[in-house]
């Protein structure tokens, strides 16, 4: 790596810890954050992913969707020993639970602009500046959830794979690589693979085809240490299991075909770039790999679209955060079209130094700018906007109603919440309250010997907490129903902030400045207490 290069490299992760760092633990975990951490408590404590937190709180999301024998067995388990191992040295807040996968993603940055290293200076700027202006990647880095560990090893795999000229060595480097790609998160192991074979049998074996040695170095260190795992964190032993597979065929093309959309829009690729991908890999026998990586992004949208456990129907978009790991193929296959058009306006001019500089330009608005994804008029540039975010953040709900739980409501008091997945981050931020009503029923056998505090109509909570209108709504029929059992509940607070978690890190769901309110529109928070 020359002199220019290493300073780029330099400022590139530099400004890249800054963007990630900032703010790190300014917003409250939202629930699927808290869902992962209040594990995390559980594991410093036994060593397991139980669903005991403390102060007679359980973690049962979604009606113990997630759990047999009362122990999360459906999330695959690195992201929470991370977070445990965070807590147990930075202490247990938001800052700590988001710094491993911060640390996750600058190692992810730092290997893209490594496997960039021989390319040209442009080249190498061009991948610093894709990965500097995603805002959707360093939203996914700044979560303590999977999606940067599995991105990093994601990337690691492809790197050493691509790079596999032969010998055992690097062959059980990608098996460790694997594993680790495993214990973030299942799906995307196995969605990588399935590329990965389409790749090896249409490329790579022609190349450097691979014998039983080779095949063994790969796969039996993965059988033993990843069949290991899936032996302990099963989601076909939880309620999870039937979930990927409840839509049907048609549902499932129909999927396929809106995460082409959604992607776009939630700036994971430019759809622009990827058909002009296909188009200069075709004809252009020095830019192949644009065909081959182009096939690679289709694939894994595909293979993953049918494997997820995500149903079309219940949100009317796709749950895009599963596909993180094609983010930096996105900004690959990018930069690839720009260097094409370079290279064509290089043979047209005769001027080097102008292609590089038109390369540049392109760069610029397709990473910094909306011009070409669609967004244009939604917000001019993504990037631009998180900054002034990270300047004045937007409130957001968590923090405000923790507060006020902390500061009102005594040791071991019960609390009802609705939305009911939103009871997670109080749990966390405000644990000495003891959190009610999280399973419907006690049918399934797990569950029998539970605290009657934990199902839902058994005891009467001494505060219930409305989450916007609709939850407000709900809670009034509630108080309607409750009323006949002599439990009678008042209004004796409101907070004035727009309910909902708008910065979680999918584009369509998060807003970067303060959400104009409708004053006739209920849309606080809402804290009810029995009398």
């Amino acid at each position: 790596m020359d002199l220019p290069k290493r300073i780029i490299f330099i400022l590139t992760l530099l400004m890249a810890a800054a963007l990630l760092f900032t703010r790190l633990g300014h917003y409250a975990l939202w629930d699927d954050e808290a869902v992962t951490s209040l594990t995390a408590k559980n594991v410093m404590v036994t060593g397991d992913t139980g669903v005991a937190v403390e102060n007679g709180n359980l973690m049962l999301y979604n009606s113990g969707f997630l759990l047999h024998n009362l122990h999360d067995r459906s999330s695959p388990p690195l992201a929470t020993y991370c977070i445990a191992l965070s807590f147990a040295v930075f202490g247990k807040d938001a800052w700590s639970a988001r710094l491993p996968f911060v640390l996750f993603g600058l190692a992810t940055i730092a290997l893209a602009l490594w496997w960039v290293r021989k390319q040209s200076t442009t080249v190498f700027t061009l991948v610093a500046m894709g990965f500097l202006c995603n805002v959707t990647l360093i939203l996914l880095f700044r979560q303590c959830r999977y999606y940067a560990p599995s991105t990093f090893f994601t990337l690691l795999v492809v790197y050493i794979y691509y790079h596999w000229r032969g010998g055992l060595r690097p062959l059980f480097w990608m098996a460790l690589a694997s594993i680790g790609l495993f214990a973030a998160n299942y799906l995307n192991c196995v969605v990588l693979y399935g590329c990965l074979a389409l790749d090896y049998w249409f490329w790579k074996r022609k190349e450097t085809p691979m014998g039983l040695k080779e095949w063994s170095c790969l796969i039996l260190p993965q059988a033993v240490i990843s069949g290991a795992l899936a032996l302990i964190w099963n989601p076909m032993k939880t309620g999870e299991g039937s979930y990927a597979f409840a839509d049907n065929a048609l549902k499932k093309i129909y999927l396929i075909l809106v995460s082409f959309r959604d992607l776009n829009v939630c700036e994971y690729y430019i759809l622009m770039t990827l058909v002009a991908a296909i188009y200069f890999g075709f004809f252009s026998k020095k830019d192949r790999w644009l065909l081959r990586a182009s096939m690679a992004l289709y694939a894994y949208i595909v293979i993953l679209s049918i494997l997820s456990p995500q149903q079309i129907a219940l949100r009317g978009v796709t749950d895009v955060r599963y596909y993180g790991p094609m983010v930096p193929l996105g900004i690959a296959l990018s930069v690839g079209v720009i260097c094409c058009v370079a290279r064509w306006f290089q043979k047209i001019s005769s001027s080097q130094r102008l292609a590089c500089v038109l390369a540049l330009v392109l760069g610029f608005l397709l990473f910094a700018t909306n011009l070409f994804n669609g967004n244009l008029m939604k917000r001019p540039s993504t990037i631009l906007a998180y900054l002034g975010e990270l300047a004045s953040p937007p409130p957001e709900p968590y923090t405000p109603t923790a507060a006020w739980i902390n500061e009102h409501v005594p040791k071991g008091k019960t609390i009802f919440v609705l939305p009911d997945y939103m009871v997670y981050p109080l749990m966390f931020h405000a644990p000495h309250a003891l959190y009610a009503w999280q399973i419907r029923d006690r049918s399934d056998p797990q569950f029998k010997d539970m605290p009657p505090v934990h199902f839902e109509g058994e005891i009467n909570p001494d505060y219930m907490i409305a989450f916007g209108p609709k939850a407000e709504q709900r809670m009034e029929l509630r108080h309607e129903s409750l009323r006949k059992n002599n439990a009678d509940y008042r209004l004796v607070a409101s907070i004035d902030v727009f309910w909902k978690d708008m910065y979680r890190p999918e584009l369509f769901w998060r807003t970067f400045t303060p959400i104009k309110r409708d004053p006739t529109q209920k849309t606080a928070i809402y804290i009810y207490k029995r009398m």
